[in-house]
């Protein structure tokens, strides 16, 4: 499948539609003219936190500026209904979470995580009804509103006919109330298992994504707060 129209179903499967993938046709087909060119060259509100309700004057530093992208999920036309809290109860934890939407049109990643009952961990995912071909790109870039904490950013991917039981991840620390684009190369991403990374790290295999989420966990405890704007890949 060509990776621009994985895209576009991708970028429906997580509850995004075309005119949030690309604001005019043509630079659809300039970001598909682009891709074959790399390929053939290859082979509730945030409660009583005081957050900025708009990062238009919040533009990523030098050293942290985002290349050429396409956005993958747009959170301001994203419902909470496509997206699944999974928390530490799975495993006898006690730790909460939610998923808002800011009526600035970004969503907010909000809960407390608690270490008790050898708990720790927090997170929102979602699952697209098809695997997507990303094998065009270099990696993804996500428009955060920090609390000073550290997150993961996790994939999984279809392998041999199955999603994978393990889940990729690469981490991005944040700014409290600061916006900030965070640039993740597909190269960084490892595999993780229940807290562990694996021995043997298993490449991505950036051709078959399926699910995408965020996650706070290493014992970071007490309330937690992140505002997401978008999801993309670039190249």
């Amino acid at each position: 499948m060509n990776s621009f129209i994985a895209l576009i179903v991708l970028a429906m499967s997580f509850g995004s539609t075309f005119s949030e993938f690309g604001s005019t046709s043509g630079e659809a087909k300039a970001a598909s003219s682009e891709i074959k060119s790399a390929s053939s060259e290859t082979g509730s509100t945030p409660g009583n936190a005081s957050v900025p309700t708009s990062d238009s004057n919040n533009h990523p530093s030098s050293e942290n500026a985002a290349p050429a992208e396409v956005t993958l999920i747009d959170f301001s036309n994203t419902e909470p209904a496509f997206w699944q809290i999974l928390n530490d109860n799975v495993m006898g934890g006690v730790s909460r979470s939610a998923m808002e939407m800011h009526a600035d049109g970004f969503a907010v990643f909000r809960g407390m995580v608690s270490l008790r009952n050898n708990g720790g961990f927090a997170s929102m995912r979602t699952q697209a009804r098809n695997p997507a071909d990303l094998s065009g790109f270099e990696g993804i870039t996500v428009r955060v509103l920090g609390d000073g904490k550290t997150y993961s950013l996790r994939l999984k991917t279809v392998k041999n006919g199955r999603v994978t039981w393990y889940a990729y991840e690469s981490r991005f620390s944040t700014t409290p109330g600061v916006w900030e684009t965070h640039t993740l190369p597909f190269s960084d991403f490892r595999a993780v298992y229940r807290g562990s990374y694996l021995r043997e790290n298993p490449p991505l295999n950036t051709d078959a994504l399926i699910e995408l989420g965020f996650m706070i966990k290493d014992g970071q405890e007490g309330p937690f707060q992140l505002g997401i704007r978008t999801v993309s890949v670039y190249w």
